[in-house]
């Protein structure tokens, strides 16, 4: 099976947009699940907000298949939010990957510190 995007409403009123990796009898397995919520803003309007769906390092979600309301092909805009989304998470772990190289050691030396001015940052 092709891996496709697809956006879905599951039981619990969630919307995710995600890739669908495989589809069995009774689960469907679903890949970088995003949730989308829809934020008002103070004029009226509102914004739509892509975050990950479960906080963790996994990709892929089995689901199943009664959970899932409804699918569909995502219109082209939320595709263009799915992907924008994808991209700025990327980024965002890599950032993450190299922010707090060598905090632990920071933090391991803090532990034997007497005063804050014994730790030089």
């Amino acid at each position: 099976m092709t891996t496709q995007t697809a956006i879905m409403k599951l039981i619990n009123g969630e919307t995710i947009v995600c890739k669908i990796s495989s589809v069995t009898d009774g689960l469907v397995t679903v890949e970088d699940p995003l949730l989308l919520t829809f934020r008002p803003k103070e004029n009226g309007a509102a914004s739509l907000v892509a975050t990950k769906w479960m906080e963790t390092d996994e990709t892929q979600f089995p689901i199943k298949r009664w959970h899932i309301v409804g699918y569909a092909r995502p219109s082209h805009y939320i595709a263009k939010v799915y992907e924008d989304s994808m991209n700025d998470l990327d980024e965002y772990s890599d950032y993450e990957d190299h922010e707090h190289d060598g905090w632990e050691d920071e933090i391991h030396i803090a532990r034997y510190a007497h005063t804050e001015d014994d730790v030089t940052h």
